[in-house]
């Protein structure tokens, strides 16, 4: 089984990262039980709404996406990495996809879901920490020139590689 991105997916992949990157607003939201909070999150949506990345896991007839779990994975990932606000509604549709009973669907949905948050958490932080490890300096070099901050930092990175290609062949499976 080919674990990598085609190249649909990886143009889509450089649109959301661009389009995130221009978009994700630069300090943090105010909190969501506040009105003004409210506001500036029903802005958000409305943006994410008119980009259309509010609901890519809808099916097309219904205004959605219609995206693949692979193609929800990337946008879940790179909407992480760009350090995005939480988002409103955070529910997953119940259209079934997938083997098995409608329970066992959905289960699988989720898992996959959830998989790929933690992906794009994990890789915004060792991206986080590679920048910290070049900054902080012990015994006048910085920490990142240490062999064992090196080892470390590479089995992570490793770790979030080898992860990311086993969410997208679960994407594969289910969608």
């Amino acid at each position: 089984m080919d674990l990598t991105l085609d190249d649909r997916q990886h143009a889509f992949q450089a649109e959301v990262r661009t389009w995130l990157r221009h978009h994700v607003p630069s300090g943090a939201l105010p909190a969501i039980y506040t009105q003004n909070g409210v506001q500036e999150h029903l802005a958000w949506e409305l943006q994410l709404y008119e980009a259309g990345y509010a609901a890519l896991h809808w099916p097309r007839e219904f205004g959605g996406g219609g995206a693949d779990l692979v193609t929800q994975s990337i946008f879940q990932e790179e909407y992480l990495l760009a350090g995005a606000p939480e988002r409103l509604n955070k529910g997953e549709d119940t259209r079934m996809i997938g083997g098995g009973d409608s329970t066992d669907r959905l289960a699988d949905r989720a898992a996959v879901a959830a998989a790929a948050v933690l992906v794009g958490i994990a890789a915004h932080l060792v991206e986080v920490t590679v920048g910290y490890v070049k900054q902080r300096h012990q015994f006048g070099r910085p920490v990142g020139s240490f062999q064992a901050v090196k080892h470390k930092l590479a089995e992570a990175h490793l770790a979030v590689e080898m992860a990311r290609p086993a969410v997208w062949a679960a994407g594969l499976k289910g969608g």
